[in-house]
């Protein structure tokens, strides 16, 4: 399934092979990326550095607090990841925007008391919530998965609020099979972690381990582990909730930028919401990533920068 329902490594923040850093050298010392060759820099390092200094604060809401990663300089750029995972997969991204952009790492409560089928409308809510409280009027927003879900629901709610869009492996419902409807079913009732159930990490890696660079297993790896840590019964209720948004005749009051980035292995499902998605969006752009699979952010964290970059240029 897409946004890792069936879930989805080198040493350096690209997929191309270069001259590795000493673990010894300060990544602090390093200059900041360009638009050429990719900077050798070990992720392991960028995560490391990333948890020491980003700035976590928090939003309280009815449900619980919003957790908020903030991390390097210049405008904000909000970040909502998917179903599955947290904020430390978007380090490498936030990384080589450091000079940028302040990049803000949104992660909202869990186990929010509604049906699945309000869930995506109280999230819009708390997104709201925190965007006044900030007084982010008009702040881009780069969603993916079931985050971009998020993201189309509060535009809808506030449309003042949320400014330029760029929504990667999304759309605005899902039409999951028999088989994959049976799955999140069982999986809102299951204890424990995605990583506690018996064919989780197969089907992981089948669906995106491909795209990661082979020279290095590591990064695959901590994709795994960092997806492996969800609360599985979290993750069935935000994939169910995602089946449909039910928001499609008033797509057309969406009047800021919207960038749709597409990627190989999405899957039937997300494929024919993301071409829905288009046609309800007519104003909106349309980029392919090819080869990154579906956490680009990941896999080829460079290329995707460089489609944000160019997208917020333009969007100005």
């Amino acid at each position: 399934m897409a946004d890792s329902v069936s879930p989805s490594a080198a040493s350096h923040v690209d997929g191309s092979e270069s001259e590795t850093v000493s673990p010894l050298q300060s990544i602090k010392d390093l200059p900041p990326p360009g638009e050429g060759c990719p900077t050798p820099l070990a992720w392991q390092q960028v995560l490391e550095q990333y948890r020491t200094d980003r700035v976590e604060s928090q939003v309280d809401t009815v449900d619980g607090p919003i957790q908020l990663w903030e991390f390097g300089q210049g405008e904000p750029l909000y970040l909502i990841g998917g179903a599955a995972g947290n904020g430390d997969l978007f380090c490498l991204l936030a990384w080589l925007l450091r000079e940028d952009r302040q990049t803000v790492v949104v992660q909202f409560p869990e186990e929010i008391p509604v049906a699945a089928g309000q869930l995506t409308s109280r999230l819009g809510e708390h997104f709201t919530t925190l965007l006044r409280e900030r007084s982010a009027v008009g702040a881009p927003v780069l969603a993916t998965g079931y985050g971009g879900a998020i993201t189309l629901q509060t535009a809808v709610q506030s449309p003042q609020l949320v400014g330029p869009m760029m929504l990667q492996g999304t759309s605005p419902g899902v039409q999951w099979s028999t088989v994959e409807r049976l799955m999140l079913g069982v999986g809102r009732h299951l204890p424990g972690q995605l990583r506690h159930l018996p064919t989780w990490a197969r089907l992981a890696a089948a669906n995106h381990q491909p795209w990661f660079p082979p020279f290095d297993p590591s990064r695959w790896e901590f994709l795994l582990q960092n997806l492996g840590q969800t609360n599985t019964r979290e993750f069935a209720r935000r994939c169910a909730a995602w089946r449909d948004l039910g928001l499609s005749d008033r797509f057309h009051e969406l009047t800021q930028p919207i960038l749709i980035i597409r990627t190989e292995g999405e899957g039937s499902p997300l494929t024919k919401g993301q071409e829905a998605l288009a046609q309800l969006l007519p104003e909106s752009k349309t980029e392919w990533m090819h080869s990154s699979g579906q956490f680009p952010h990941v896999t080829h964290p460079h290329r995707i920068v460089k489609l944000i970059k160019d997208f917020l240029l333009r969007a100005q």
